[in-house]
């Protein structure tokens, strides 16, 4: 169920039990595997298996077990994308996404608060103003009294 395409070239427990066994005789750590069926996986869901001419592959079962068997690992295709890099990269954009939205929010209560000051008041956050933008120094008297 994790491997589908892979499953459907005849690719499954039979092939990953001798795989280890391989690894074992070699000396050679199995922890690569898992990862390896990823990415032999995306290659296959986007016809993307190739050999070293480019051609697709034949027989992606062998073609993955002897990659697997003598190596441990299958090499991460082009264009690949791991869960985990995925997540992070959605971690990012909500974080940006979540930046935005705080600033929108206290730009729209600054513009509320100055929109909302009487003259008097008005008058009263920009004495010492030294020139320059006028936002800029009510945003910052803004800021004292919140």
């Amino acid at each position: 169920m994790t491997w589908p395409n892979l499953a459907r070239t005849g690719f499954g427990p039979d092939q990953l039990a001798q795989i280890g066994q391989a690894l074992a005789e070699l000396g050679k750590t199995t922890d690569k595997i898992l990862q390896s069926l990823d990415h032999a996986e995306w290659e296959l869901e986007h016809d993307q298996m190739r050999d070293k001419d480019g051609q697709p592959v034949a027989d992606p079962c062998s073609w993955v077990f002897r990659s697997l068997a003598r190596t441990g690992y299958y090499r991460r295709p082009k264009g690949y994308v791991s869960p985990e890099e995925q997540a992070a990269k959605d971690a990012e954009a909500e974080a940006k996404a979540v930046t935005v939205a705080r600033q929108a929010a206290e730009q729209a209560q600054f513009e509320a608060w100055r929109d909302g000051l009487s003259p008097d008041e008005l008058a009263d956050a920009m004495r010492g103003h030294p020139g320059g933008p006028k936002d800029a120094w009510l945003k910052s008297v803004w800021k004292k009294t919140r």
